[in-house]
């Protein structure tokens, strides 16, 4: 809701909630449940933030936020193959990546993608009509490995046609053809573009993700790991793992008492079977 209170609700008992979820100090924009782990959910909010929860606990198992971040946080997105791993996106133009087998406190890549988006642009404004590179400050070679977006990840953006460009060139503005200066202006401020949605590949290692100008981003993924082969009973044992060693004394003891099961997917019935169908309202 817009006061930050996450509601679960029955389809059989509308006229109150199951539970209550308050953390939040702002709206909240997003929740998803884990596609491996279904008891525990991630909420997405104005205020920088996001919670892991358990339905059994009202209060978060995990708040994270990352190091000198200040903008919200509109969307957030599980990786199906890989149940430690989720990505979100900001208002700020940023795409970050988390592992919470490696860390909750910061992400294991955080990429500006609005600083990209002009780099693209560069990038295309120095190739002729062929596609061939036209200014002496570009390499003629595309770089040996990927660029590395932070200390312990990689993303590498497909079909980088920036890769080469000298540092020298980005500063030198009449260089630009009129249309390069045009699309620079556009970019040029990181919080007019709003990123809003994002999606993993299931079976191919890369993210999606869309603007609120209608712009999408493809991304390859080298690090973390999207794709383990895990089975779900592994991916499972791995999700709560990772979260017992990060969270605080009572959660953990929530998780020991939760048996592994193999995540099903849940249909409602007719009879009594239906009074059983609840949902969650943000």
């Amino acid at each position: 809701t817009e006061d930050g209170s996450i509601h679960r609700c029955s389809v059989s008992y509308n006229e109150q909630y199951l539970d209550t979820y308050d953390h939040h100090e702002g709206p909240v924009y997003r929740l998803r449940f884990s596609p491996r782990w279904p008891e525990v959910f991630l909420s997405c909010s104005a205020d920088w933030s996001m919670n892991l929860y358990h339905l059994k606990s009202k209060h978060p198992m995990l708040s994270i936020r990352a190091t000198g971040e200040d903008f919200p946080i509109n969307d957030i997105c599980w990786c199906p193959g890989n149940s430690t791993v989720f990505a979100c996106v900001t208002m700020d133009a940023r795409l970050q990546i988390w592992d919470l087998s490696v860390s909750a406190i910061d992400p294991v890549i955080s990429v500006d993608i609005a600083a990209d988006a002009e780099l693209e642009a560069l990038g295309a404004a120095q190739m002729d009509e062929n596609g061939v590179l036209i200014k002496d400050k570009i390499t003629d070679s595309p770089p040996s490995s990927p660029p590395a977006a932070a200390a312990t990840g990689s993303l590498y953006p497909t079909g980088n046609r920036y890769a080469g460009l000298g540092t020298e060139l980005l500063k030198e503005e009449d260089l630009l053809s009129p249309t390069a200066k045009l699309l620079k202006a556009l970019n040029a401020d990181s919080k007019k573009k709003t990123l809003t949605c994002l999606l993993f590949g299931e079976k191919t290692p890369i993210i999606v993700v869309g603007d609120s100008r209608g712009t999408v981003f493809l991304y390859r993924i080298f690090n973390p790991v999207t794709i383990t082969h895990q089975g779900p009973l592994q991916q499972v044992t791995k999700l709560k793992h990772a979260v017992a060693q990060q969270t605080d004394p009572v959660s953990a003891a929530i998780i020991q008492q939760q048996p592994v099961q193999q995540p099903q997917l849940v249909t409602t019935g007719s009879g009594a079977d239906s009074n059983t169908s609840a949902g969650i309202m943000m």
